[in-house]
């Protein structure tokens, strides 16, 4: 999310850089898509960012217009959940993230990525519950997500006292750190930084698409000739 206090996130951010990142034992993130893609595109999404939820709904939408139709299979898309420190509640849903993609597996977890961000408004800051609470609506609700792949609510529970999955959440946040990310979402496209990413709609993802696969020479390029 966009905010007045972008400058001072920077600077903390650009702090942690310096910090020691710990190298994953996996890649990071979930992915889905051709794993030897022609384009990778790595999205940085905080679950409780407004703006995290309109980049990726719209990402979806492009790589289903018929206009990009040829190449899909061959490109691949990594979420990357980084919990912003302003939003509450997103690193409880990055926890649990980490619990769903160790456990049940990318696909339960591209689920959940799917769902929570379907389900965003309930897990705004404004929502006023104790922590308590917060960890038996994320869990309950998880489990109704996650039926399919046996998710109990318990043990979404559980994953909360458990320091892998907390760990986990902070090194993804750390890594993203070490990358420059400031806030989500943030795009990388074959790792190189998408300038003003955040704001792309269904047609701009799709000409972003088209120039890696479809180049157009530059015209004023050339005309400087």
């Amino acid at each position: 999310m966009r905010s007045s206090i972008f400058i001072i996130l920077s600077i903390i951010a650009l702090a942690s850089a310096t910090q020691y990142v710990p190298i994953p034992n996996k890649p990071d993130g979930v992915g889905f898509g051709n794993i030897n893609a022609t384009l990778t595109i790595d999205a940085w999404y905080d679950l409780t960012c407004p703006d995290s939820l309109n980049t990726y709904q719209e990402l979806l939408t492009a790589l289903n217009n018929q206009t990009i139709a040829a190449y899909v299979n061959q490109i691949r898309i990594n979420y990357h959940i980084m919990p912003l420190p302003y939003h509450y509640n997103a690193f409880y849903l990055a926890q649990v993230f980490k619990y769903v993609l160790e456990v049940k597996g990318s696909e339960a977890a591209l689920v959940y990525v799917d769902q929570i961000f379907e389900n965003q408004y309930l897990y705004y800051n404004a929502f006023n519950l104790t922590t308590t609470q917060i960890y038996q609506l994320i869990a309950d609700n998880t489990s109704q997500y996650l039926s399919a792949y046996n998710v109990t609510s318990q043990e979404v529970l559980d994953s909360f006292n458990d320091y892998d999955y907390n760990g986990g959440a902070r090194a993804s946040y750390k890594l993203g750190s070490g990358l420059t990310v400031t806030g989500t979402p943030t795009i990388f496209a074959n790792d190189a930084f998408v300038n003003d990413g955040q704001d792309l709609n269904a047609s701009g993802w799709v000409d972003l698409i088209l120039s890696v696969f479809d180049p157009q020479p530059d015209e004023e390029l050339i005309s400087s000739y």
